[in-house]
């Protein structure tokens, strides 16, 4: 069996030989050069089949011949691609040359918000009022329906890159949107009503369609708004008892039913919006691992990596594994990420001794410059906690938020 991986990033977090290392199994490596990581494995010929470095990874055709390539000279059996700018071209080199797994139509679908959302709201699901910037009939119509605030977003956008607000649709320069083009690999922009109310993230894992893992959180800040004032952005898991993480599991499993089918496990990543006066709407979801501290989130208190299972879910070797046993009560994690403010950091922590952490991280190093986070994953501090309960676990975010505002500073 010959297994393709396309690997944009993180390598050193994710060791696809031991993974996917078995007897008649070749994996052949094509990854990107702007991982640091990855220039150490090709100096070692004996971690995979063969392995290969390309530049421009976003736009490069190489990476897809030289797959194709590969092919011709032996066939390969799966394709695995983990990082979400890699989702659709996976799927259409599989739709090429034959091969198992998400087609390019359920790729897209994850992937463009505003053919997502068509899905979502064909079915009958609550989403905010949309409307796509390059259809002017539609945007027209938008534009009569909504009078207050709204936003307009990359079509294949994350974490809040390209996302601006405007006080009302007529106040969107369309012709400078659409010759802006989107950073993500879908062309094109989506202007949305904005919707004022507290945000959730659902992270799990779906198999042929059905949702057998989730873990709903509650977001502290939107991605939004800690991206554009540099203000922490937490993450705090709800219990699995809670009543807004049984609506919010339902509501995600009807995402789910409504979007093009998945075949086999993989990952996934849905943000909802919990308006007081509507209820649930529905923001967006991807078929990948959630950013910032989920993984290790879900590996601390469910025992799930969630990148090892989609990587075996792709390449089909689950060989009839379970998921291992939720504990009755397992403890509440959260995640706080700290964003660049932008210029030099002059003073950090070397450890955090606040009760209940379990990781904590900083970047860059003192003395050195990071310009401002363009997204909220670009994290100058980082630190994942426990506690046993949801009010315990605010009451340790606030701890630590206040800690790092007194330990980080910042030259501009």
């Amino acid at each position: 069996m010959r297994i393709a991986v396309l690997s944009k990033k993180h390598l050193a977090r994710r060791p696809y030989d031991r993974w996917l290392g078995r007897p008649g199994v070749d994996v052949l490596v094509f990854a990107s050069d702007e991982d640091p990581a990855a220039s150490a494995l090709r100096d070692q010929p004996d971690r995979f089949a063969s392995f290969a470095l390309f530049d421009n990874w976003r736009t490069s055709c190489a990476i897809d011949e030289a797959l194709i390539l590969a092919h011709k000279t032996e066939p390969i059996d799966r394709i695995v691609a983990l990082s979400e700018s890699d989702i659709v071209r996976a799927a259409h080199l599989r739709s090429e040359l034959g091969l198992a797994g998400q087609s390019p139509l359920s790729a897209r679908a994850y992937r463009d918000k505003r053919l997502m959302k068509r899905f979502v709201k064909h079915a009958g699901i609550a989403v905010p009022d949309h409307a796509p910037l390059d259809d002017p009939e539609a945007f027209r119509k938008f534009a009569t329906q909504n009078k207050g605030p709204v936003v307009i977003k990359p079509a294949g956008g994350s974490g809040a890159v390209g996302i601006r607000v405007f006080p009302e649709p007529t106040a969107i320069d369309l012709q400078a949107a659409g010759a802006n083009g989107s950073p993500h690999g879908a062309q094109g922009w989506i202007a949305e009503e904005y919707i004022d109310a507290p945000m959730l993230s659902v992270d799990g894992l779906m198999s042929d369609g059905r949702v057998v893992l989730s873990v709903v959180s509650k977001y502290t800040n939107t991605c939004l708004c800690s991206v554009q004032h540099a203000t922490a952005h937490g993450l705090l898991q709800l219990p699995d008892s809670h009543a807004t993480a049984l609506r919010a599991a339902s509501f995600t499993q009807d995402i789910v039913d409504a979007l093009p089918q998945i075949p086999g496990i993989t990952s996934f990543h849905c943000e909802l919006f919990d308006s007081p006066k509507r209820g649930l709407l529905f923001c967006e979801i991807a078929c990948r691992t959630g950013g910032g501290g989920l993984n290790d989130m879900s590996i601390m208190s469910r025992g799930v990596d969630l990148d090892e299972w989609t990587c075996l879910g792709q390449a089909d070797l689950q060989n009839g594994s379970s998921l291992p046993a939720c504990p009755p009560a397992p403890p509440l994690y959260g995640d706080i990420m700290i964003p660049h403010p932008g210029g030099t950091l002059i003073h950090a922590p070397e450890r955090c001794d606040i009760p209940g952490v379990v990781s904590f991280s900083v970047h860059p190093a003192v003395g050195q410059s990071a310009p401002k986070s363009e997204k909220v994953s670009q994290a100058a501090a980082q630190a994942i906690f426990q506690a046993p309960n949801f009010s315990t676990l605010e009451a340790a975010y606030i701890r630590a938020r206040d800690w790092f505002d007194e330990e980080l500073c910042w030259e501009q």
